[in-house]
């Protein structure tokens, strides 16, 4: 893998970032104290999906 490529690939492993997400239309105003809230939630949000369609996925397969 090129240093360009592995700079890419680290890039997108990082997750949802504050750059990243003041790039979308309605957010670019938000400062960095409500996005950092605003990811925080977003992650929590993730797991709660995760959870369910985990055990929706387990139930199902039983």
């Amino acid at each position: 893998m090129n240093n360009l490529n592995k700079k890419n690939q680290e890039e997108k492993n990082k997750g949802l970032t504050i750059e990243k997400l003041k790039k979308y239309q309605g957010f670019e105003n938000l400062s960095d104290e409500e996005v950092k809230e605003l990811i925080q939630n977003i992650d929590q949000l993730a797991l709660v999906f995760y959870d369910y369609f985990k055990e929706a996925f387990n139930t199902k397969n039983e």
